[in-house]
């Protein structure tokens, strides 16, 4: 028997006995250092992710829904009551459908050692066909032209735009408005519009296509006013001895609009001739 083997041979129950025992004391230290798991029951918030079919409006209902959730004692411990989250894909929804199958669910945290057990595997949404509505754009002024100036016509580019949403939303949509700030000068910008309702309160979760119009105004010399006196023109004369005794005119005042230069020197505004010629009676 060569020296290596009979050396192997040696003592080899107590070698065995020496490798079990290693393995057992590992195993031990193994178990020992794993935390011990726990389930628990949590309500779920639904969130969505990707973007529903072009024609389709999706709503996600604010319902939670169960599931349980499984993992080291310690992870699940520190979970807040709604730190789950359930995952719905929007881009599966189909019209006619109100429910969506729940693709997934998130902890509060990466990297959490977490499984899931679903107790519903739908989520409920509401589904609508997206319509539109097309509206001619309306200008809103946040400021006045200087004193003696006004705006031209206004070029509005496009002149409408598309209102896209729900029936419901869109039935409370009265006018788009363009809001222009001119800050005393001419204009050529892209500004914003909104949908408003009739009370000229924006109506939510309506898309305005395009979002911007090119709003493009210029200021312009504003015609001069001026309030003048009525004064009637008298031709001729009553038959004796009838005389004109009072002259009534009615407004007694107009006003006058045009250029200062040729206002200024008016002092009143004749009428044209009233023949009183032979008159024997009131006119």
């Amino acid at each position: 028997m060569t020296w290596p083997l009979r050396a192997l041979r040696e003592n080899f129950l107590l070698k065995t006995l020496a490798l079990a025992l290693s393995v057992m004391i590992w195993a031990y230290v193994g178990i020992s250092e794993k935390p011990p798991t726990t389930s628990r029951e949590f309500m779920a918030e639904v969130v969505a992710i990707n973007t529903p079919p072009p024609d389709l409006i999706v709503r996600v209902r604010p319902e939670p829904v169960p599931v349980e959730v499984t993992g080291p004692k310690p992870e699940v411990d520190s979970i807040p009551a709604n730190g789950i989250r359930a995952v719905v894909d929007l881009s599966t929804a189909r019209a006619g459908t109100n429910q969506l199958r729940i693709v997934g669910y998130r902890g509060p945290r990466e990297g959490m050692s977490l499984s899931f057990r679903e107790r519903r595997m739908y989520a409920y949404v509401d589904v609508e066909p997206k319509l539109r509505k097309r509206m001619r754009i309306e200008l809103g002024f946040v400021d006045r032209p200087p004193f003696g100036q006004q705006f031209a016509p206004p070029r509005i580019t496009p002149s409408a735009v598309d209102v896209v949403g729900s029936k419901a939303r869109l039935d409370r949509v009265a006018r788009v408005v363009a809001y222009v700030s001119t800050q005393a000068g001419s204009v050529r910008e892209e500004i914003e519009v909104h949908a408003l309702d009739k009370s000229g309160v924006l109506v939510e979760d309506v898309e305005v296509v395009p979002r911007a119009a090119l709003v493009e105004l210029t200021l312009v010399d504003a015609p001069a006013t001026r309030t003048l006196v009525v004064s009637p023109s008298l031709r001729g004369r009553p038959q004796a001895p009838y005389v004109v005794s009072d002259v009534l005119v009615d407004p007694s005042q107009v006003t006058v609009i045009g250029k200062s230069e040729d206002l200024v020197p008016l002092t009143n505004v004749p009428t044209a001739d009233v023949p009183v010629d032979g008159i024997r009676a009131d006119l």
